[in-house]
């Protein structure tokens, strides 16, 4: 795999490690302190400048609350990848406000649908 490759890579998993800190209420030297590294370790794994382990990955699920999986979720734009990172987001919330996301997913995909329609129409 090219470079430009693994750093688009690290920068997506880095990305999702910082949104699911957040989401846990926690801060990056509350997660270095847990884990054993550096603040600034932290840091460098949420900008994607340092690459997590496997086993790694494995300890901020568990410190986060969610499937380790989840941080590779987006690595992939295909359906089923896109499904499972949306089922991750969905953990712990209400049966109504999961209604209610799913109200949104449809609202928005309904409008970007209309929107390639209106631009094929207009290209024909």
């Amino acid at each position: 795999m090219n470079t430009q490759r693994q750093q688009k890579i690290a920068k997506r998993v880095g990305r999702t490690i910082a949104a699911r800190r957040l989401a846990a209420d926690l801060t990056q030297e509350q997660v270095a302190e847990e884990l054993g590294v550096t603040q600034e370790t932290v840091s460098r794994m949420e900008r994607g400048l340092f690459e997590p382990t496997p086993s790694r990955l494995t300890e901020l699920g568990e410190l986060f609350g969610c499937d380790p999986t989840e941080f590779l979720h987006r690595l992939s734009s295909t359906p089923a990848a896109v499904a499972g990172a949306m089922v991750n987001m969905l953990v712990g919330l209400s049966a109504h406000d999961r209604e209610h996301v799913i109200d949104l997913v449809a609202n928005e995909t309904a409008y970007l649908r209309s929107i390639r329609r209106s631009k094929r129409s207009s290209e024909g």
